[in-house]
């Protein structure tokens, strides 16, 4: 028996010790093909685009995003070859909790785990807040580090500041700091003007569970907005706070469109027409958020789009053009998320390639690559 614990515990004290390498490597996997062909004339037109994506979970592991890796989706040499201009990083500081996924029901709080498993101060081992806290700190230490080749955008006049160092050729990337989750807030109002002082621009309102602002589409109830959130919700518009509905249940995305007057996000999705799924959003859903001037991201993984491809996610971006018109599809990659992808973020030039070959027209593409959502932060941001 002794000898069984003493085994159980070194297993466990290895795990621990290779979790921050095995788990980016095993999770966030690049699906294995062929290089993609990507034309003179697709190449020509990627490399007139200012691309952008909303979702992007990289801060979450342990990587020195400066570095170019085999590992995972995204880094700033990966980010630089795929010509992205904007790139929404988000913090995820709690998963699953009590949620259903894939029909299975779970009670599980890995966040603590995580954190303890990269060594993370011991504060975030117990705190949703001081976990976001600690995620934005990595950004901010990445930042500087890069020497002015990562800027933290908090106002509409920094993206203005980072698109005109980039028409003057520097190869700067604009990053914004997104919240997975408002369980983040830990019931706490005053949370909300700490958290948007610390740099934080978009609230992702619910992950994987109910939270107290509103339900989760994968909650075990999937409530819609709480009193307390309506309160969360005026503030953070008196803040322009952007309000992301991913992963909202259907309650929550209808009380949300009711009561805002702001133009909301959906950072990183589906469309059910597409591949039905819980976290995707219906035909009239999507028509609502774009009927108030939102943004809806399009993913790259499986629950998202059924089968990952670069088609599908033509194709599912082609279908949001199609039904929302054309100045509110965009890129959600949901990059090093924990989802297998069919492309990490230096293959970018191959997706323009297949919305070129989809029939879409060159402005068409341009606004769906990253020319919607930078007009759709340019607007939602603070002025200055």
């Amino acid at each position: 028996m002794i000898a069984t614990l003493i085994l159980l515990g070194v297993a466990a004290i290895l795990t621990t010790l290779a979790a921050p390498w095995v788990l980016p490597r095993a999770l966030n996997r690049t699906l294995r093909h062929k290089p993609y062909p990507v034309s003179e004339c697709a190449a020509k037109l990627h490399r007139s685009l200012v691309v952008a994506d909303l979702h992007a979970d990289a801060l979450l592991w342990r990587r020195d995003l400066l570095r170019r890796s085999t590992v995972g989706h995204v880094d700033l040499p990966r980010l630089r070859a795929g010509n992205v201009a904007v790139q929404v990083f988000a913090t995820v500081n709690t998963f699953p909790g009590a949620a259903v996924y894939h029909g299975r029901t779970y009670r599980l709080n890995l966040g603590g785990l995580q954190a303890a498993a990269q060594r993370w101060p011991l504060s975030t081992w117990r705190s949703a807040y001081a976990r976001t806290l600690h995620q934005a700190a990595k950004l901010e230490a990445l930042a500087k580090r890069s020497v002015g080749a990562v800027r933290i955008m908090r106002s509409a006049r920094d993206l203005d500041e980072v698109l005109e160092a980039r028409r003057a050729g520097a190869g700067v990337i604009g990053a914004v700091l997104a919240i997975e989750g408002a369980t983040a807030l830990e019931g706490e109002m005053r949370n909300v003007d700490a958290l948007f002082s610390a740099g934080f621009r978009v609230l992702t309102i619910t992950h994987f569970c109910d939270n107290a602002v509103g339900g989760s589409s994968n909650g075990l109830k999937r409530h819609g907005l709480t009193n307390f959130g309506r309160d969360v919700f005026a503030r953070m518009e008196e803040l322009s706070f952007i309000i992301d509905l991913a992963h909202a249940s259907p309650t929550l995305i209808d009380d949300a469109l009711e009561c805002t007057t702001r133009p909301v996000m959906v950072s990183h999705t589906g469309l059910r027409d597409i591949w039905d799924d819980v976290r995707n959003l219906s035909d009239d859903q999507a028509r609502a958020i774009a009927d108030k001037g939102g943004i809806i991201g399009i993913g790259y993984w499986r629950d998202a789009l059924g089968p990952p491809s670069l088609e599908r996610i033509a194709e599912t971006l082609c279908y949001g053009v199609e039904l929302v018109g054309p100045g509110h599809m965009a890129l959600g990659s949901d990059f090093d998320g924990g989802g297998a992808a069919p492309l990490d973020a230096s293959e970018l030039p191959a997706l323009t390639e297949k919305l070129l070959r989809a029939g879409l027209d060159e402005d068409v593409i341009a606004g769906v690559m990253g020319g919607n959502a930078v007009g759709f932060l340019r607007q939602a941001l603070p002025e200055s």
